[in-house]
């Protein structure tokens, strides 16, 4: 395998970091809203992870094949975190989707703002 993508390591940790920050505030401030909020946080991480495990096998393909691969991938990865949320919330483990929904956008928006952040830095 290649060297990892330049910055990945980087979004992951500043990802970790700060969702385990927002999750110690919300268990201490938001009591109801914090297990579910800490479950979908820690679904949108796996899923950059994910992502970016993809992104790095489809930058070995020739361009043709990796947008396949890219774009399976992508719906895969969607029906089954959209699976794991609707079998956490039938199961009565969440009472309600749009704290996990919460979570999983804030680890969307900080690895976009992370990636952009590093990006601007790199091309200085």
């Amino acid at each position: 395998m290649s060297a990892p993508l330049p910055g990945i390591f980087k979004v992951a940790l500043i990802n970790l970091g700060i969702g385990v920050v927002v999750a110690l505030i919300t268990a201490f401030a938001l009591t109801g809203f914090s297990a579910g909020f800490s479950a979908g946080y820690f679904l949108g991480f796996i899923n950059l992870l994910w992502l970016f495990r993809i992104v790095k096998k489809a930058m070995l393909m020739a361009p043709e094949k990796a947008m396949r691969f890219v774009s399976t991938r992508y719906y895969a990865r969607f029906a089954i975190t959209a699976g794991v949320i609707v079998v956490l919330i039938s199961r009565g483990v969440l009472s309600t989707p749009w704290p996990p929904l919460a979570g999983i956008a804030l680890s969307v928006f900080i690895a976009t703002g992370s990636l952009i952040f590093i990006a601007k830095e790199e091309f200085k």
